[in-house]
């Protein structure tokens, strides 16, 4: 598969939050388009479309989230330490494909990554350098939009980088991206969250490593007020690099097996 090639990079703004500033600013987030997209918000720079994903996943994936069951109720301990590991540590240099696992989402959401130094975490959203789109429109409708096993070509990752993604709500509109129009965003970095109104959890993400498959699978629950089913199905991904070991997974939860 050939390396993947940042087709073009689109910066929004330039502008920075100041350290003592540490509210959500869409607007000046720096927004990266990895290529085109068509007008359903297909991205044009995927290398496959719709491929096989091991059954032996799908099944302990699908097991565990099921659509309207309350994840939080049924793997309590996932929740419990606000130390909880929501980001993928990387060691060494390697490459790294991304592939679309599912969504269940009301919205049409806009679903991307970020990077930061490992030994220099963001404490803000607004204090990550950029912001990388992956799934313009992350929906799945009558096979017009994405696929599942819809996937990246090789993506190029640094050594001491730690791996986040983000999910715009309802940042696909109008035919097109619209993360800065101040729209809520949830990513796998808790603090980052802002909750509306009381009650609910900032963790809106879980991070599993499958062992049988050596990926990494990130799912969301995109919604960021407490009225939410809390199945954390809302749009997943599964991560896989070139060279595993180069890839920290201590202290990083495993997706159960399957029943």
């Amino acid at each position: 598969m050939k390396n993947f090639m940042l087709l073009c990079v689109v910066c929004i703004s330039l502008a920075g939050c100041s350290p003592d500033d540490e509210t959500l600013k869409p607007d000046e987030l720096k927004i990266n388009y990895l290529g085109d997209y068509d007008q359903n918000g297909v991205p044009k720079y995927l290398c496959e479309r719709g491929s096989e994903i091991d059954a032996g996943l799908l099944a302990r994936y699908f097991n565990t989230f099921v659509s309207k069951e309350d994840v939080i109720a049924k793997q309590p301990s996932w929740f419990s330490d606000s130390n909880a590991v929501n980001n993928i540590k990387i060691k060494e240099a390697t490459d790294m494909t991304i592939t679309f696992l599912t969504e269940e989402a009301d919205n049409d959401n806009v679903m991307g990554y970020y990077f930061y130094p490992t030994a220099k975490p963001a404490g803000y959203a607004n204090a990550v350098d950029n912001y990388y789109v992956l799934f313009p429109n992350t929906t799945i409708q009558s096979n017009t939009v994405l696929l599942r096993g819809d996937q990246t070509c090789d993506i190029s990752v640094g050594a001491g980088q730690s791996l986040g993604f983000f999910v715009a709500i309802q940042g696909w509109r109008e035919n097109k991206v619209q993360i800065t129009e101040g729209l809520p965003m949830v990513f796998t970095d808790s603090p980052f969250n802002v909750l509306k109104g009381e009650g609910g959890t900032k963790q809106k993400t879980v991070l599993l490593y499958d062992e049988p498959t050596q990926s990494f699978i990130v799912t969301f629950e995109a919604l960021l007020n407490s009225k939410t089913d809390n199945d954390y199905d809302d749009a997943a991904v599964i991560i896989k690099f070139s060279n595993p070991n180069a890839v920290e997974t201590t202290g990083v939860l495993r997706l159960p097996a399957a029943n």
